[in-house]
Order: structure tokens, then sequence, then C-alpha cells
């Protein structure tokens, strides 16, 4: 074919792709370029090469971009859906029959919820795996930029997740295309007309003879070399002359010609059916059917379209390609295109399906209508319970549109923008938010609309202004609306919490007093109480907020509502609560019974990974905030990688920080926070700084460190900075400064009560105090820690009580805290303060521990993860299903543990853990 000659290039990039898929090393490619240039050509030469391999095809469609997981269905369901679902691990099954509308609440047993993404993703991927055991798989995907968004979304995840699968992924993605961006980390080639040469050698096969050099070099300027324009243009221009070509005319617009040309020659009852075919959402054989005995289209009118070779029905109505969908719906006269949509409304509405009986019904409607608009917004219950975010917007877009009294307008404008914007699209809810400029509002929907608007501003405006505008419409809300007001007021608390050191003005004690303002004084609402206790806390301090705060945890753990449980997390931590950190994560696990992706997904990983890091589990915290990194890919919400990277600070602190790629991680991270105006998140760096120093025995930049977290007041972080503020400044001769941190430290420590906390406080006086007073504080520090899940405080305080008694003289004394202190640390793979530890015993004249914890440095942390559960007694298949894989990426990585560990089965497997780790828990007790 002459659209393959001069494509060497990318041949050569196909035919690796199917190689890596034979030999278990499969991977993904996207072919980008203009409509036209050949793309699927590529697409069939991949197809032609792959006798070999099962080949699942599907093309985007643009009436299909509204339907949530259109396309996955299509691609999937001929095959291997109804061969392997049986297989699936049951989260993944129960998943993609939700997202294939194949499973109803009431024969599942289960309430309405959201789809879920990333099991959705992980399903089809598993699905794939399973049909690649008999032979390898090629997906073959056209028109990627015509996908619907959760298909789009799920098969980039899967994309991304082909290393040791038989899987080969290519997609075709035509430019210029405004569809969101869900493949652009992967491999992809560029790929543009023809050569100048190959195109001329095509306008002179086209058109069967030698035209007019001036013509054809008008062609090749006008094409651009584009296979698909040329090969179009004699079904429009048959004998091309030169007063054809008087008025140029678009590229775009000669392909519609071409495409319309076939379509217009048909009877009028056959351009009905293609119309018909061409406004289906899904393809859905079924539903054209229908349609086709409610529009009376007779038998001879479909044969028509089909020996016309434009349109074919099987399982699926497909036309010959996007471009005459396009074109036919463009070109139909609008009162067509009402009728049709007329009849497809009354279709789905026959079938059961809402969302398209809704939305065809109003495409059917020349004017606004409320009834109309009511069932637009009830069809979004179903597009809710499926998860699709973008469905739920673009139909209370749709009913905005269609709602006659101005009012109503207005709040379904706001409705849609708020929709947008949980839907990631902050642009488009601004666009809506212009439009409630000239109509009427009430005072709260301005309120709101201030609300929203401060919102979507949020990438143009820095942190300061976002607290700012955010508290200015709380307060206007809670005027009118209190309950509404007093969550709005935690709303933009909340943020001003975030933003920190750059929330100007302090912002975060004027969002608590006018938090105060309007919080309820008798109630027992968690997020009410929550709000108040945080508000008392920055404004009277600790005494007056503890009482609070831990009625508003306690709340929290009982099942409130959960976008609230990461600020409670926060809060356990600034009154060093572990048991009530503890029980949070616990009561959003429970939150969490139907497999559903959340913002209590990403609050949960966040506040466990919290939790792991404050018990000594530096691994798992890890693993924690991997996995947000993973719901970040899965949704496209880079905000969630940046809360992840947060975490990941305070695992480098502990566990890295005697590499100094683990400093360079903490300022890079400090750059950003300043960039973005995080202020939150650059007072976190400093913190973690503190930490990482102190452990190497830095105790100047320690104080520096320490000193800048506790000026900038975070929530928790300054009380976290405390301690360490206190150790480098008596470390560094400066007791005055450690005297004034500790008596601040006894003025936050001693209302929790806590045995952390009061464990805390005596660890800091114990550096403070001299002879018998100072021991006695090392030995309360260590009765109380122990009491407590803060494993790797219980370390540190063996490790000061160990140098305290090196300093007098104990060495036996002190090598029995010192070699509790440095088993600890090196369990926890904690390696600047492990070294320091072993700097202290070697000046006792003890010869320090070998033993390294060698799986920490041999396994990544998948890796690892899957060592750990394949020991216990895991097989293959359940290990996929736990860690969200394929048993094949399982497999995979199992041989790579075996070749790394220099073992040769699970038992061995499980014996080498037994022996190289103990568990953190085991190495409380002195």
């Amino acid at each position: 074919m002459r659209q393959l000659q001069n494509r060497s290039r990318e041949i050569a990039a196909i035919d690796a792709l199917l190689h890596r898929a034979r030999v278990h090393a499969g991977g993904a490619l996207v072919l980008r370029g203009d409509a036209g240039v050949g793309l699927t050509a590529l697409l069939n030469y991949a197809v032609a090469a792959a006798p070999d391999m099962l080949v699942l095809r599907v093309a985007g469609v643009e009436a299909e971009a509204n339907l949530a997981y259109g396309a996955l269905h299509r691609l999937l369901a001929p095959e291997v859906w109804w061969r392997h679902r049986l297989r699936l691990p049951l989260p993944q099954r129960l998943e993609l029959e939700r997202a294939f509308g194949l499973e109803t609440p009431v024969a599942s047993g289960q309430p309405p919820g959201e789809t879920n993404p990333l099991l959705v993703g992980l399903g089809a991927l598993t699905l794939l795996a399973r049909a690649a055991y008999d032979r390898p798989v090629l997906c073959a995907i056209d028109d990627a930029e015509q996908l619907d968004e959760p298909s789009a979304s799920a098969l980039a995840l899967v994309a991304r997740r082909l290393g040791g699968e038989s899987i080969a992924m290519l997609f075709t993605r035509r430019e210029p295309s405004e569809a969101r961006e869900f493949f652009s980390d992967l491999d992809e080639l560029l790929v543009s007309g023809l050569a100048d040469a190959e195109a001329r050698a095509l306008i002179d096969d086209v058109f069967g003879h030698r035209l007019d050099a001036s013509m054809r070099e008008w062609i090749l300027a006008e094409t651009g070399g584009n296979p698909r324009a040329i090969l179009e243009l004699p079904s429009v221009l048959p004998v091309p002359e030169t007063s054809v070509f008087a008025e140029p005319l678009p590229l775009a617009k000669r392909m519609e010609q071409h495409v319309l040309h076939g379509y217009t020659a048909l009877s009028p009852g056959a351009r009905d059916i293609i119309l018909l075919a061409a406004m289906l959402y899904d393809g859905s054989a079924t539903l054209f059917w229908s349609a086709s005995e409610l529009l009376g289209a007779g038998c001879d009118a479909y044969r028509e379209a089909e020996e016309a070779g434009l349109l074919m029905v099987g399982t699926r109505v497909t036309l010959r390609g996007s471009l005459l969908r396009s074109a036919v719906y463009g070109a139909a006269a609008p009162d067509d295109r009402r009728r049709i949509h007329r009849v497809l409304g009354d279709a789905a509405d026959a079938a059961g399906d809402d969302i398209q009986a809704a939305w065809h019904r109003a495409a059917a409607s020349p004017g606004p209508d409320e009834d109309l608009a009511a069932a637009l917004v009830a069809a979004t219950i179903e597009a809710k319970r499926r998860g699709d975010t973008t469905t739920v917007a673009t139909l209370l877009e749709r009913a905005s549109a269609f709602t006659p009294a101005p009012a109503v307008r207005a709040v379904r404008l706001l409705e849609a923008g708020n929709a947008w914007l949980d839907a990631g699209s902050p642009g488009r809810a601004a666009a809506l938010l212009a439009e409630t400029t000239p109509l009427s509002l009430t005072g709260l929907d301005r309120a709101r609309a201030a609300k929203l608007r401060a919102q979507v501003a949020q990438p143009q405006i820095e942190g300061a202004g976002r607290a700012v505008l955010l508290l200015r419409a709380a307060q206007d809300i809670a005027v009118l609306d209190e309950r509404l007001g007093r969550e709005s007021l935690l709303e933009a608390l909340e943020a001003a919490i975030y933003f920190g050191r750059f929330g100007s003005g302090g912002s975060v004690r004027q969002a608590a007093h006018a938090a105060l303002e309007f919080a309820a004084e008798e109630t027992n609402a968690a997020p009410d109480l929550l709000l108040r206790g945080l508000a008392l806390l920055f404004t009277s301090g600790h005494a007056a907020a503890v009482p609070t705060l831990r009625l508003a945890i306690k709340g929290l753990r009982r099942g409130a509502d959960p976008r609230w449980l990461t600020l409670g997390g926060l809060a356990a931590l600034e009154l060093w609560d572990d048991a009530g950190l503890e029980l949070l994560v616990a009561a959003g696990a429970e939150l969490t019974g139907a497999p559903r992706f959340s913002p209590l997904s990403v609050s949960l990983a966040y506040l466990t990974g919290l939790d792991d890091t404050a018990a000594g589990r530096f691994g798992k915290a890890a693993e924690r905030f991997a996995e947000m990194r993973i719901l970040s890919e899965a949704v496209l919400d880079p905000t969630i990688a940046d809360v992840a990277d947060a975490g990941l600070l305070m695992v480098w602190a502990w566990r890295d920080g005697a590499e100094e790629d683990a400093r360079e991680s903490i300022e890079r991270c400090a750059h950003d926070a300043m960039a973005g105006g995080h202020g939150r998140r650059y007072s976190l760096t400093r913190y973690a700084l503190a930490v990482r120093e102190n452990g190497l025995g830095r105790y100047e930049e320690a104080l520096i460190a320490a000193q800048g977290t506790v000026d900038d007041k975070g929530l928790y972080l300054a009380t976290f900075a405390l301690p360490e503020l206190v150790e480098a400044a008596v470390r560094c001769g400066e007791r005055e400064i450690a005297t004034r941190a500790l008596a601040e430290l006894a003025a936050r420590t001693l209302p929790s009560g806590t045995n952390w906390a009061m464990g805390m406080l005596a660890r800091s006086c114990a550096l403070l105090a001299a002879g018998e007073e100072a021991e006695a504080f090392y030995r309360e520090a260590i009765e109380r820690l122990v009491e407590c899940r803060a494993v790797p405080q219980l370390a540190r305080a063996h490790l000061l009580y160990g140098e305290w008694l090196r300093r007098h003289r104990r060495r036996r004394d002190a090598r029995e805290h010192l070699r509790h202190a440095e088993g600890m640390f090196v369990a926890m793979s904690a390696g600047g303060f492990a070294a320091r530890t072993q700097g202290e015993l070697l000046a006792t004249g003890e010869h320090t521990l070998s033993r390294e914890s060698r799986l920490a440095e041999a396994l990544t942390a998948q890796e690892a993860r899957i060592a750990g559960l394949v020991a216990a007694g895991s097989s293959n298949p359940e290990t996929a299903a736990q860690l969200f894989l394929s048993p094949r990426t399982v497999e995979y990585h199992l041989h790579k543990i075996y070749r790394k560990l220099g073992v040769s089965s699970r038992v061995e497997l499980a014996r080498t853990l037994i022996e190289s780790e103990r568990p953190v828990e085991e190495l409380r007790d002195p």
C-alpha cells in the first residue's frame, strides 16, 4: 500500500512491539498524527503481522464520548470477558460488571456506589493477562482521542503495567484533539504525511493519469502529503480542473465532502438509517434495531446502506470510519437530528437506559423544558453509581441549558461547575461559573459562587489569596446557612493550614477566629467539633482545644463524613494520640466495604502511611505512599502525587538519612513547595531535614531546620519539631533556645497526657537536666514510650540515654541501651540513627552489629510486598488480587526475587525472610 511506503521507522517500531509481547515483555505504543496520514493503515499492518496473536480491536467513536466504559466493553466483551470473567478476583469482576452495566444493586446485595477506576483498569489487565496465557494478545485501539474518558483512563492504566506480560497495545491518536491526554507518558511516534516523492506518485496513481505539474503541486501543498485526503479526492473531484480550485477549500472540508458523497446518493430511508447509527452512543445493536422499528425504516433501507459499504450491524453497529459518523451528523438538518434523537430517546426509555433516554430527549427539544432538565438531573444518579464523573458533569451542564427559570438555572450551573471541578476540569467549571454572572442569584448562591470561584482559581492565585477567597466565601455562606457555612469554614481553615507560612497575615488565625464566630458550641457532629477544636487550638492553645479535639476524633472514628479523616488524623498527631490515629485508620478501612475509588481511599492511604511512619514501619509507609501514586495515575490527579511525595519525605528522613540523595530529595521538594505556595509541605521538608540532621549528628543544621518548622506553627509539625529543636539546641550549647522550646513543648504535651506526649516531654527534659534528675527523666521516657506505638521515638530514647550513660563513664549500662537502640534502628532501616548509635557503641569499646536489613537493600518495595505475601502462603492469583496486579506480573517479579535472594522455592523464600528480619514490635522492650 502507498500509505505504508516510506514508513520503515513506524513498521520497525510495530515489529519490535509485537516481538516484545511474544517474549513476555509486553508494552504499548502510540502512533500520533493528523487524520488521514495512514494511522489506520499502520494499525492494519500490525494486525496482519500478528497471525499468531489474539487480536482485540476497537475504535473510538465521537458519539460515545460521554458513555462511560463503552469502548472498554466493546474491546473486551466479544472475546475475553465472557470467557475469562469467572477467573477474575471478585473485587475486579464486580467493578467490571458495574462498569459494563451488568450488575444491579438489588442483585448484588450491595448499595449503589461509584465505580472504582483503578479496579476496573486492573480487572481489564487481569482479563488480558488470562487471555495471554493461551497466546500473545494485540490490542489495536484506533481513534484513541475519541474514546470515552473512563475507557481511556482504564486502557492507559493497563498500558503502563505490561512488563512481564505477553500483551502489546497499539494506539492511534488523531490531531488536533481537545480530549484530555491519557497517553502522554507512553512511548509515542509522530506520523506525518508522505514524503513529497511518494505523495506525488500517489496522486498520479489515484487520478489514473498524469496531472498538470502546477495542479499536482497544488494538491501536494493543500494535502500536505496526507494519504487519506489524496485517496478521497477522486470521489469529490473525478476530473480535476483548474476552475475547481479557484476557491481553495480547507482539507477537512474536502475530506468531509468525500465522506458525504456516497451518503448523499442514498435514498432518504437509507440516510436515516445511517444517521441513526451515527447518533448511537454505545453502538448497541439492540437499541439500533429498536429505534429502526420506531423510525419505520424498512429492510430495503438498511440493505441499501449496507451494500453501499457505509454500515455494518453485527453484535455492534459500525460505520465506515469515524469521519463518516462526524460528517453525517454535522451535515444533517436540525429537524432531522431532532427527529432521530426523539426516536432514540423513546427506544432507550423502553430499554431502561435512563441516561441515554434523558440525553436524546433533551437533544430532540427545540428549547428549554423543565421536565427534560429534571430528567437529566435524575439521570446523574445512575452516572454517579457507575463512577462516571464526566457524565455527571455533562448531564448537569445540559440540564442547566434546558432549565427555563433563571433562578433554578443559576443553581444548576453552580452544581454543574462543582461537578466539573470533581471531574478534574476546573476550566469548564470556570466557564459555567461565568454564565451565572448575568443571572439573578440569591445571597447564598452568590456566596457559593464565590467559593467555587476561589476553588477554580487555585492554579492562578498564590496560597494566601486562595485561603482568603475561601474564607470570605465561607463567612458569607455562614451568615445565610449556618450548617453549610460551618462546612465551608472547615474547608477554608483546612486550606489555610495547608498553605501554612504562605498564608499572609496569619491566614490560619484569621480562619480560626472566623470559625469561632460561627462554630456551634452545643453539638455532637464530628465536623463541627473538629472545626471548633482546631479554631480553639490556633486561638487559645492546647489546654482549651484538647477536650473538643478528642471528642472530634472520637466522632470521626464512629463513621462521620470521611472527607475529614485526614484532618482528624493530623489533629490526632497534634495531640500525640497514636491510639486515636490507629482507630481513625481502622474506621476508614471499615468505610471501604465496597471497593470503589473515592477521596476516602486517598485519605485512608495517607493516614495509614502516617500511622506506619509513626510506628517505625517505614517500608510499609513507603508502600502506602506508592499506592497513592497509583491512585494519582488512575485519576490523573497530580495533587495526590504531591501529597504522596510529602509523605515520603519522612520515610527518606528516617530510613535514608545516611544517603546524600535523601537531602537532595528533601531540598527539591522544598523548592517545589515554595514555587507552588504550599506552606505546609515546605514546613514538612524543614521538619524532615531536622530529623535527618539530628540522626547524622549535624546539630547546627538540625537547629536551623527545626527552628524554622516551629516558627511556621503548622498543625502537628511545629509540635513534632519541638523535641528536635531541644535536642539540637542542647548539642549546640544553645540552652536558652532549648529551654524556651521545652516550655512550649510542656504547654502542648501536658494537656494531652498520652504516653507518647509524656514520653517525648520526659526525654526532652532529660536533655536539660543533670545528675539523678536527668536519669529519672530518661527512665520515665522509656517507660512511657514503650507503652505506645511510637517505636522510632523509643529507639531514640534508648540512644540518648545510652549517650548520657557513656558520658558519665557507665559504659556497661550504656552498651545495653545502645545495643537495643541499634537493633531497633537496623530493623527499621533507619540508616542515619543506626550509624550514630554504632559510633557511640564504638566509643564504649563495643564491636557494632554487622547485621543489616538484607531484604530492604535487595528488593524493591513492590518485590518485598510480593515476597511477604508468597512466603505467608498466598498463591500467585491471591497475591495479584491483593496488590492490584496480574498473576503473570507476580510470577515475573517472583522469579526476580528468587534470583536476588538466591532461593529456588517458596519454602526457601519463607526461611530467608524469617532469618533476615525480625518484626519491629519485637524490639520494643529493653
